[in-house]
This record gives structure tokens, C-alpha cells and sequence, in this order.
């Protein structure tokens, strides 16, 4: 006799690859560009950085680029509306993570959301004389969340 009551047998991929793209936003490392500047990278798309060879004129625009993962797609009014509700939350707790991991570094933590569009999470450290990636913004097609830490 088992601990667990048995159910139905359910397809659970589709619930184990957002949890993979989740854990994929949460692992970084440091990697430093040509002119020395340490930029902070997911870890998945860090392997592809070389280093020593790349100019990064932009670090913002570089690591919002390189720092983001696509978590949903094709968005309904319904969905946006529900993701409204805990993208805050989402992006509080990797600003969190992230500043727990890097604390003398600031972050921009972005959610951005579109009907018929994705869910896509997004960071960047916060560049001195660098414009952020985006502005926080809000429209019935969707929105940009922002979190600073």
C-alpha cells in the first residue's frame, strides 16, 4: 500500500521545462570583458562569451541581452492579467537573488508581458552613465515591470 494516492497519469513536461527555464535565470557567474569591466552573465549563455576577445560597448544592452529567458508564450488577456499579479513578486525575488549573490552590485530585475506575445524575465547590473533597458510601462496589449535593487 502506498503513502501517496495515485491519479491520473498527466503529462508534466510542459511544468518541468518552465521550471528548467526558471532555474536557468537564477544561476550567474562573472565574466570580464577586453576593458575590464564584470559583467554578470547566466550561466548558460556565459559559456559562450569569450572573454578575453569581446568588446562590449554597450554593458546594459549587452547583458539584458545575454541575462534573459523566454518563460511563456502566446499570451491571452487572460493570462496577462494573471501574470500582472505575480511578475512583481517574480522579479523581487530574483533581485533578491541577485543581490544576495553580487551585494555591492545593483540590479534592473524586468518582466515584460504581451497579448499574443511571451513572458519574458530579464536583468541587468545598473551601469553608471548607461540609460536602463527599459522603462516600466503599462498598456492594455501589456506591460514592463521593473524591480531595481
Amino acid at each position: 500500500m502506498g503513502l501517496f494516492k495515485t491519479s491520473k497519469k498527466k503529462d508534466n513536461g510542459p511544468q518541468i521545462d518552465l521550471l528548467e527555464k526558471i532555474l536557468q535565470i537564477s544561476v550567474q557567474e562573472i565574466r570580464t570583458d577586453r576593458q575590464g569591466s564584470e559583467l554578470v552573465l547566466l550561466s548558460h549563455q556565459a559559456e559562450n562569451f569569450a572573454a578575453a576577445n569581446k568588446e562590449v560597448r554597450s554593458k546594459t544592452s549587452f547583458e539584458a541581452f545575454i541575462n534573459h529567458v523566454h518563460l511563456m508564450e502566446g499570451l491571452t488577456a487572460s493570462d496577462l492579467k494573471r501574470l500582472r499579479s505575480v511578475a512583481p513578486v517574480f522579479c523581487r525575488l530574483l533581485a533578491e537573488a541577485l543581490h544576495s549573490r553580487f551585494p555591492d552590485r545593483h540590479f534592473f530585475v524586468y518582466a515584460i508581458a504581451g497579448r499574443g506575445e511571451e513572458f519574458i524575465v530579464r536583468f541587468h547590473q545598473v551601469w553608471e552613465g548607461e540609460t536602463p533597458y527599459a522603462e516600466p510601462s503599462e498598456s492594455a496589449s501589456g506591460w514592463v515591470i521593473r524591480e531595481e535593487v
